[in-house]
């Protein structure tokens, strides 16, 4: 893979995921990703890292962002009533019991989703709110589906999008987690599997291991191609 395509796969995995990457500029070099800019908190210069680190082809990630806080914001109360708001307005959340403090401008979360897919989303939707300067997310999940029965809900999951992956299986691992293998051509199949196994209630871990294809189609060109939401 030559270092332009590489870089225009991060550029997409970065605005797909949201991590206040509007104000990033990325840089490949012989699979050795430069991150250029400025990012509110460290925990979204982290996210970004991680991100980067996980796209196939990247070997290294040199850091050059800066931390540029937000404007101070002291009306807590206004940040409560809209992070609240938010939350309420999101349908994913409606099951969900959270609760959340606001000390000058830091959100802490507290309380219970059912999926890894909840706790992310309840954090990443208030990071958009005017006024926060970080979100601490202490969410726990209800464990619903016991460790035995976490890899066939996974599998049933994955399957019932039909995605084109050849050879597809699902392995536990440590700690309430699974392993993803099988091969495909579709960047927008292998992102997809690993969306919908972070979707199981109590999963902790995901390994994608799913191996992308030679005959693999530009992700730009992939990801172009699907209908809007």
């Amino acid at each position: 893979m030559d270092d332009r395509t590489l870089r225009d796969i991060v550029l997409n995995k970065l605005t797909v995921f949201n991590h206040r990457a509007s104000n990033v500029a990325v840089a490949v070099e012989s699979g050795v990703v430069s991150l250029y800019g400025e990012v509110p908190t460290n925990s979204n210069r982290l996210a970004l890292e991680a991100t980067c680190l996980q796209i196939p082809g990247v070997r290294a990630v040199v850091q050059h962002l800066r931390i540029r806080p937000a404007e101070p914001q002291t009306d807590d109360r206004r940040v409560a009533l809209d992070a609240v708001a938010m939350l309420d307005g999101l349908k994913d959340l409606k099951d969900c019991r959270i609760g959340l403090v606001v000390a000058d401008g830091v959100i802490t979360l507290r309380g219970e989703t059912e999926t890894e897919h909840q706790r992310i989303v309840a954090e990443q939707c208030l990071r958009d709110v005017a006024g926060v300067a970080n979100v601490h997310n202490l969410l726990a999940l209800r464990l619903h589906v016991a460790k035995g029965d976490l890899v066939a809900w996974v599998r049933e999951a994955i399957a019932g999008q039909d995605l084109p992956i050849r050879e597809f299986a699902v392995e536990p691992i440590d700690g309430r987690g699974v392993r993803l293998l099988g091969r495909t051509d579709s960047w927008f199949a292998m992102d997809a599997a690993e969306r919908a196994a972070w979707s199981a209630p109590g999963v902790r871990t995901v390994e994608n291991l799913i191996e992308l294809l030679d005959t693999a189609v530009d992700p730009e060109a992939e990801w172009s191609g699907m209908p809007e939401a």
